[in-house]
């Protein structure tokens, strides 16, 4: 599965990887046994060969990060 979702990673343009970044952080939290670390330390690999830019990488998963525990802590404080 890992394999398959790395193939697809690499034929997305910029914008595509920040979105799967995003997205991959944000499930993390929502779900944690997935298997999104090994991603984003291979979309970081994508920063080394210049596919997609640090800074830009580093805020989408930041921001996916955030968005997901903020989600979690709304539906931990809703349901005790």
């Amino acid at each position: 599965m890992v394999e398959s979702l790395v193939e697809f990673l690499t034929q997305l343009p910029t914008v595509g990887i920040l979105v799967f970044a995003l997205v991959i952080a944000f499930v993390e939290n929502i779900f944690p046994p997935s298997p999104s670390d090994v991603l984003i330390v291979f979309c970081g690999t994508l920063v080394g060969v210049g596919a997609v830019g640090f800074i830009p990488l580093a805020s989408a998963a930041t921001f996916g990060g955030s968005a997901g525990f903020i989600v979690m802590y709304l539906i931990g404080k809703k349901f005790g």
